[in-house]
């Protein structure tokens, strides 16, 4: 059983889960479920920064073979949340499906629910929304820094990376 029924059953008195499963808790039982913090927006604060990213990664010999994608991108980060912006309800279809594999191409489609698309994009959950930004790694690279120091205080790496692992184009 997961951790999530766990808790809907009583089992557990908290858990920590990604925003789907507390978006479908709170939907289906107002006021029985209470969000009490976003682990993201903690280690913001501890890295006194106001947001946390995530970090697309890709292979050099990928990069070097294909010199100029990387900025288009990041391009594309831009438009595609541009057009959930500025077309919530085509969006929404466009993810609504399952995407399925045919010949080694998909679909597209993300299996995204309404509910979810609307918490998560158009609404959003406690004041939160998801956002596809396409930001250069030079204008995030010390937060990033920062945020290596961190996970290697916690443990969670044993090393720091060099700025080798930076793709700069």
């Amino acid at each position: 059983m997961q951790a999530i029924q766990l808790f809907d059953r009583g089992d557990f008195d908290a858990v920590l889960v990604s925003p789907s499963p507390a978006v479908k808790l709170v939907d289906n039982a107002p006021g029985k479920y209470k969000v009490l913090f976003f682990p993201d927006d903690e280690v913001a604060k501890m890295l006194g920064v106001e947001n946390m990213y995530l970090i697309f990664v890709a292979h050099k010999d990928w990069l070097e073979a294909n010199p100029g994608l990387a900025p288009k991108l990041l391009a594309t980060m831009n438009d595609v949340q541009a057009y959930i912006d500025g077309n919530p309800d085509e969006a929404q279809a466009i993810l609504a499906p399952k995407t399925t594999i045919t010949g080694g191409m998909g679909s597209g489609g993300a299996s995204m629910e309404p509910l979810m698309f609307e918490k998560m994009y158009r609404d959003g959950f406690f004041g939160r929304k998801i956002r596809w930004l396409g930001i250069p790694v030079a204008e995030v690279k010390e937060q990033l820094k920062n945020e290596f120091e961190l996970y290697k205080d916690v443990g969670m790496i044993e090393k720091i990376p060099d700025d080798g692992i930076f793709w700069n184009e």
